[in-house]
């Protein structure tokens, strides 16, 4: 298992992407909040999809983080 079957399990959502992908990197959300720059309370509304999108510049933090690109936290493209 890894994060290639991660495309195709349902993860439509921007923040079901970094939610998981976060987890699999073992990161706490305290902790990876404090990492890119924002509050851990903020990271739970983007995880629960009950905020607004991130503006680019933290979307690129995010992904910087999590090793990934803006365009597969996106979903554009699958995380692979």
């Amino acid at each position: 298992m890894g994060i290639s079957l991660l495309d195709g399990q349902g993860l439509q959502t921007l923040g079901q992407r970094i939610r998981i992908v976060r987890q699999i990197h073992g990161y706490r959300s305290a902790e990876f909040a404090s990492r890119v720059g924002m509050s851990a309370n903020y990271l739970s509304l983007i995880e629960n999809n009950q905020g607004k999108t991130p503006r680019l510049a933290l979307l690129q933090r995010i992904a910087q983080a999590l090793d990934v690109t803006t365009s597969q936290l996106l979903g554009e493209t699958p995380l692979l």
